[in-house]
């Protein structure tokens, strides 16, 4: 096999999905609103999530019968939905993968499309560029200087390219 070997974006996902049992973008999206609700109430009901998501409510039922079925949520009476074992510890990486990518892109620098971003780039990044993040992040916590360095360094090449 070469080094680098090019594919499609739709190749890389199937790529991804052979190499764990992954959940699609439009699952974890649903896990992690209902974690960050669950985090407050304990549950999220159906319609709250058809809101919150943007999304008819007979879409939101049908993916949570899935998530059900997978083992992260539990339904219960009245359209409340709460998380089991598993879609709490899901839920509580989805959101924490979505707060590291929305911090590191706020660190560097990007302010317009951050929010759009972290939404699009957190269902590609691997478990190794998440600890770069992660890791970035600590430094630049660590070292408030060298972040306003490349803060400076960073609008002066915004005022270069115009």
């Amino acid at each position: 096999m070469r080094e680098h070997e090019f594919r499609t974006f739709r190749g890389y996902e199937l790529l991804r999905q052979e190499n764990r049992a992954l959940l699609t973008p439009t699952q974890e999206d649903y896990l992690e609103m209902i974690y960050r609700h669950c985090l407050l109430r304990g549950h999220i009901r159906i319609n709250e999530l058809a809101e919150e998501l943007n999304v008819a409510a007979p879409s939101v039922t049908r993916l949570t019968k899935k998530l059900c079925a997978l083992g992260f949520l539990e339904q219960k009476r009245y359209g409340y939905v709460t998380l089991t074992d598993a879609g709490r510890a899901a839920g509580e990486f989805l959101l924490a993968r979505h707060n590291t990518v929305q911090d590191y892109l706020a660190k560097i620098g990007v302010q317009v499309s951050q929010f759009v971003d972290a939404e699009l780039i957190e269902h590609c990044v691997s478990e190794e560029t998440l600890r770069v993040m992660n890791a970035w992040l600590e430094f630049f916590r660590a070292n408030p200087d060298v972040l306003q360095r490349f803060g400076e360094a960073s609008a002066a090449s915004k005022a270069t390219l115009g």
